[in-house]
């Protein structure tokens, strides 16, 4: 599943996340550079809640928190479309499936 979604504050930011349904590869990449790689083990939980934090410095006042929620089927999960919702400091940027 692959979401890509456009943040802007005082810059544009392109971000991108995906993940893979069948091994559990979550990658977050702002401006097609890879920021985070990690592997979802745990599919046992739903939904499933990533939290991520785009700024340029570490104390800049146009800190963006996203949280990305995927919400996947209980059965044969890696095959059919998850639902999922991008909040970017609380406002909704985009929802549907994928």
């Amino acid at each position: 599943m692959d979401i890509k979604f456009i943040l802007c504050t005082k810059e544009t930011h392109e971000v991108e996340f995906s993940i893979d349904k069948m091994w559990g590869i979550v990658r977050f990449k702002v401006d097609r550079k890879l920021v985070r790689k990690f592997f979802k083990f745990d599919w046992l939980h739903t939904p499933y809640i990533f939290n991520f934090t785009i700024d340029e410095t570490e104390r800049s006042e146009n800190r963006s928190e996203i949280k990305i929620i995927c919400e996947p089927p209980l059965l044969f999960a890696p095959f059919r479309k998850w639902k999922y919702s991008v909040l970017a400091d609380g406002k909704i940027l985009k929802s549907g499936e994928g």
